[in-house]
């Protein structure tokens, strides 16, 4: 049964005394200091779904098209092909579900359900197998060699960690903001307010509070200062909270809203099922799958190359007949890095994937 039906969030028209400052003071500094909620949840299984809205309109992305051809201008050129990826190649809506044991240990799969050629794209990452499999390609990764940097590993393991530290966390304690110092409390009646000040992020934001459950839930926060430009005025909304099984005591929003500073959406996370992880699936579904078999999530494979770094070749294979046909050997990282990128680990479902759910950790991130 998901867990996320089991509980129902406390009702914020229900008659609760009124909160104290001080007190809310003193439940805010707290969740400032306590590390990221990421590294103290282990073994949950979160399924959510995340949209992504236009990022112009119709009328501006024709205006900006016929100024970049009279324009010739690179950037943009650029702009343009980054507002336009995820809806041309159908990546605006993407259901994740990740399988999380800890930091180092998870699996995160990524559908895509308005994109043909390629509906999913999944990576798995554990202390003695890393794998990634799309449809047409599965890569297996030598866990007893690092990875090249074109692998960008730790770029997945981030996305996971930027949603569901917002999801969780509501940005108030992860060290992509800078942990910036609590500046004021304000308190009407149960609903609070509150800025928070630092050096490259300041974050203005507000809540309620719960005196039944002695704890606060923050609603909205919008960023008031950011070191990517287009960030300030950035502003994110929270709703449905729901506690998350046998994880001390942490939260989870089941909806979050981005809004761009102009108060256009621009990404929307829904979570749709919460489960204890068991160790026997997650010790199932980490295992590399044959490039002829099945994997337990995804069922028969159809992949039609296989890239094995632990054997150190590169393999076709016709999903018909199940033969494969060693056809290349595989560079070692001794070799130039060009080499590394030509075989590249993320497709383009991959990079867009990461394009779409890392813009706020861009907004974010420290000088």
């Amino acid at each position: 049964m998901a867990m996320a039906a089991i509980f129902a969030p406390p009702s914020a028209n229900a008659r609760q005394p009124s909160a104290n400052e001080a007190t809310v003071r003193r439940w805010l500094e707290e969740q400032l200091s306590q590390p990221p909620a990421i590294q103290r949840v282990r073994d949950l299984k979160i399924s959510y779904v995340a949209r992504d809205f236009p990022r112009m309109s119709k009328t501006e992305y024709e205006s900006l098209v016929a100024e970049s051809k009279r324009r010739r201008d690179p950037g943009d050129d650029l702009k343009l092909q980054l507002d336009a990826i995820p809806q041309r190649l159908g990546f605006d809506t993407i259901e994740h579900t990740v399988w999380w044991q800890g930091t180092g240990s998870w699996r995160f799969n990524s559908s895509y359900p308005n994109n043909e050629k390629t509906p999913y794209h999944d990576v798995s990452v554990t202390k003695s197998a890393a794998w990634q499999f799309t449809p047409q390609q599965l890569t297996v990764l030598d866990t007893a060699r690092p990875a090249p940097n074109s692998y960008n590993l730790p770029s997945v393991e981030q996305q996971i960690n930027s949603d569901l530290s917002q999801l969780i966390d509501a940005w108030l304690n992860d060290s992509l903001a800078g942990r910036p110092a609590l500046a004021s409390v304000a308190l009407s009646g149960d609903a609070w307010s509150a800025e928070l000040r630092g050096e490259k992020v300041s974050q203005q934001i507000r809540g309620r509070w719960d005196a039944s459950l002695a704890r606060g839930f923050v609603q909205s926060t919008v960023f008031t200062k950011t070191p990517h430009p287009d960030g300030s005025g950035l502003s994110i909304e929270y709703a449905d909270w729901k506690p998350l099984p046998d994880s001390g005591g942490a939260w989870i929003a089941h909806r979050l809203v981005q809004r761009k500073p102009d108060g256009r959406m621009g990404r929307e996370l829904m979570v749709t099922r919460i489960d204890r992880l068991d160790k026997h699936e997650f010790h199932s579904i980490t295992q590399p799958p044959s490039a002829t078999g099945s994997d337990p999530v995804r069922g028969k494979l159809t992949v039609t190359t296989v890239y094995d770094f632990g054997q150190g070749v590169r393999t076709s294979v016709d999903p018909e007949t199940a033969s494969q046909t060693q056809t290349g050997v595989l560079p070692r990282l001794a070799d130039e890095e060009a080499t590394w990128q030509r075989i590249g680990w993320f497709t383009l479902a991959g990079i867009v994937a990461i394009l779409v759910g890392m813009r706020l950790f861009r907004f974010l991130r420290r000088a």
